[in-house]
């Protein structure tokens, strides 16, 4: 990820997984995640209602400290290269999580469990330069 994300390429890039996913399209949050500085893009009114900001900010951080304690893996780099995505499918949720430890930014979609949303979600991530 080299590219710096100003509000209008990150507006973009939610209205593209708006469009794409529709209502089941969870969360989008964007930041630098190593120090926790991070800002919901947009957030399903379902989300909103149905979880407090408390509930959220749990799920939202471990996911996160999971994908940064999974960036540990250099001793594999020469084998499959480095790890720029995690995907982790729940019962009631998919969360994908984009980061680069180099630029620590990164992006987490959260969304319905369709396993036919994953691919297309990690393409468009990867046109943003994002996994």
């Amino acid at each position: 990820m080299t590219n710096t994300f100003t509000h209008d390429t990150l507006y973009e890039l939610s209205e593209e997984l708006q469009q794409l996913l529709g209502d089941d399209l969870r969360g989008i949050l964007f930041g630098d995640f190593l120090e926790g500085d991070y800002s919901v893009i947009y957030l399903h009114d379902e989300v909103t209602t149905s979880l407090d900001p408390g509930q959220i900010q749990e799920l939202s951080t471990t996911l996160i400290n999971e994908q940064i304690d999974a960036h540990g893996t250099e001793s594999l780099e020469h084998i499959v290269g480095e790890l720029t995505t995690t995907v982790r499918c729940f019962e009631a949720t998919t969360q994908i999580l984009a980061w680069d430890p180099r630029e620590e930014t990164g992006v987490f979609v959260g969304m319905e469990p369709d396993a036919g949303h994953i691919s297309p979600v990690i393409e468009t991530l990867r046109a943003y330069e994002l996994a």
